[in-house]
């Protein structure tokens, strides 16, 4: 049958029918699924994944780290210090969406404020933001990271890494917002509102920002994502939240590792 036979005709109009928005179930059950890990995923880990075991025995054969998925008490195996890879991933999950939830929305935050201070202002305010975010837009972000990190150092824990992600990641947000503010400032709405003599504020507040915010949300998602990239490339370089600690891997051989897990 084809889609015009399967249309029918209600009161005059065409009436199609629903169809289900399977991209949208599917993203939902797996927002739903890494949500529910990150609340109960440290009591469903069976073992400690900080624990070090450097030696055990199977159907009495004696096994040296890294131990093979599936080795009894290791469904996914271990690391090179014999540290259980399920539990890891199991408690790994909290602290890192953690993370990048609250640079996500620092980024965001920033990125309206600034983005709307350079699209409406023409005076000081505006030139000014508009230096900040093409200064940001030139400084990558895991250098900035790096730069912020290695400069406040591990002391302040987790919070070196927000400042760091979101020293100059809200600068891409910035940027569309102040392009998107400037094509509403130009509409005849907000030259009406003008007229009639509401203020600055008012028409960001009743004109500006109800069409920017539909934009903000898609945005959101992009930016946890770059904060959950930019996160992995840090912990590459040897970078973890929870701060390195030196392990012995070998006879005088000393590896940097991290003792918090995170994905």
């Amino acid at each position: 049958m084809s889609k015009a036979d399967r249309e029918r005709v209600v009161g005059g109009r065409v009436k199609r029918p629903r169809t289900v928005n399977w991209p949208l179930w599917i993203g939902s059950a797996l927002i739903a699924v890494v949500l529910f890990l990150a609340v109960a995923g440290p009591t469903l880990a069976p073992n400690d994944p900080r624990e070090h075991h450097l030696i055990i025995q199977v159907d009495g054969k004696w096994l040296t780290p890294p131990y093979p998925a599936f080795t009894p008490g290791y469904l996914l195996g271990s690391d090179t210090l014999g540290r259980d890879l399920f539990s890891w991933l199991l408690w790994s999950v909290r602290p890192t969406i953690v993370l990048v939830v609250v640079v996500a929305a620092l980024r965001m935050v920033m990125g309206i404020i600034f983005g709307i201070g350079a699209g409406w202002s023409d005076r000081l305010i505006g030139r000014l933001c508009d230096g900040l975010i093409t200064a940001a837009l030139s400084v990558p972000t895991l250098i900035a990271a790096l730069i912020v990190i290695t400069a406040v150092g591990f002391r302040f824990g987790v919070w070196s890494f927000v400042v760091g992600l979101a020293v100059t990641g809200w600068a891409e947000t910035a940027q569309l917002v102040r392009e998107r503010t400037r094509t509403v400032k130009a509409q005849e709405a907000v030259e009406a509102a003008r007229a009639l003599g509401a203020s600055g504020a008012q028409i960001v507040i009743l004109h500006i920002l109800p069409q920017v915010m539909p934009m903000i949300w898609m945005l959101l998602a992009f930016e946890v994502s770059h904060a959950v990239a930019t996160t992995a490339g840090l912990g590459f370089l040897g970078y973890y939240l929870g701060g390195p600690i030196f392990a012995e891997v070998d006879d005088f051989v000393y590896r940097r590792i991290s003792e918090m897990p995170e994905l």
